[in-house]
């Protein structure tokens, strides 16, 4: 499905349904990715042999930097990628292996789900 194809359903189940019912829904279910992300990071630097609050501490800080990047860039996350150092990063390590194990994918599922659960639950509302 393409990005065109997207907005123009949000756009439909917008115009159906109150827009702050489901900004609020997206909204609250955004940070389950983030969390789902960070906890993995976290319970894999214990297993690298870091303390809970070092794990913790690195997953905080590379959200926080990532955030702070995208805030202040006028860059698309997809054209910061590309401006990585060089192939033989080891930020190019981590992009290769999400995406040999098609984690976009996932990512676009789970985020259809939570959405498809917006909209059932913004049509509850309307009635």
């Amino acid at each position: 499905m393409t990005n065109q194809n997207i907005d123009k359903i949000v756009h439909q189940v917008t115009s159906m349904y109150d827009q702050d019912i489901i900004a609020k829904l997206i909204d609250r279910s955004t940070p389950a990715y983030v969390f789902y992300f960070m906890q993995s990071m976290m319970q894999t630097g214990k297993e690298m042999g870091f303390s809970t609050n070092e794990s913790k501490l690195l997953a905080n800080k590379t959200y926080a930097h990532a955030v702070e990047l995208f805030s202040q860039s006028k860059l698309t996350p997809k054209i910061g990628l590309k401006k990585l150092p060089s192939k033989e990063s080891t930020t190019m390590n981590t992009i290769d292996s999400m995406d040999e194990k098609n984690i976009e994918k996932l990512i676009k599922v789970a985020a259809f789900k939570a959405f498809n659960r917006t909209v059932d639950y913004a049509k509850k509302q309307a009635k």
